[in-house]
């Protein structure tokens, strides 16, 4: 049985709508696998990093060798400068020059998806923005002149991953909360499979 720790004895530990839930599995898969949508192999020279053929937002697909980095550290997702247009454009972003952030109207639903190995990988509306005040949350993605994708901690949120160092590889999964379901918030680990779970009850 693994050992969870309280969240407050996690270094650099930080939790990232309802219930909304961030997991990372690193070692044997440790999902149900009616909840697997795809599997990639994936570049681990420095950091995970894979081929997004296309991106989908509002109806709209835009194609193109994008490269994705995932990285933990970063509570932000970067996306070329087109699609970041049109994401401003449809969320009615308005920059808060105080913050220096832009701000949109909480409640929308509107994802962005990523073509991921023939799968659509959905970055929730709910986890790229973030309550601030009243009906006003911030908008944490931000643009590139690049074709590339960072993925920082939005993208986990409901998304489960588990990286296979072994075979250069990524298992991608729906980490949604089911009824069926309950987790604790903690990092694990069992038989050399360590988890990293944070639960978020929305207010």
């Amino acid at each position: 049985m693994g050992r969870f720790l309280p969240l407050d004895q996690v270094p650099h530990c930080k939790t990232l709508f309802s219930i909304k839930t961030t997991l990372i599995s690193i070692g044997s898969h440790s999902y149900n696998e009616k909840n697997f949508r795809t599997k990639i192999n994936a570049s681990t020279s420095v950091y995970w990093r894979f081929d997004v053929p296309a991106v989908l937002f509002d109806g709209n697909k835009y194609s193109a060798d994008f490269d994705a980095i995932l990285t933990t550290t970063k509570d932000v997702i970067v996306v070329q400068n087109t699609l970041y247009s049109r994401l401003l454009r449809k969320l009615g972003a308005k920059l808060d020059p105080k913050r220096k952030q832009y701000v949109v109207e909480c409640g929308q639903n509107y994802d962005i998806k990523l073509l991921i190995g023939g799968a659509e990988i959905p970055i929730q509306f709910g986890a790229y923005t973030e309550r601030t005040q009243g009906n006003e949350c911030r908008l944490k993605v931000e643009g590139s002149l690049r074709n590339q994708l960072i993925l920082g901690a939005p993208f986990f949120t409901n998304n489960g991953i588990c990286l296979d160092y072994d075979n250069n590889s990524i298992d991608f999964y729906d980490s949604t909360l089911h009824d069926e379901l309950e987790l604790v918030s903690g990092i694990s680990e069992n038989n050399g499979t360590f988890k990293s779970v944070v639960v978020e009850n929305l207010k």
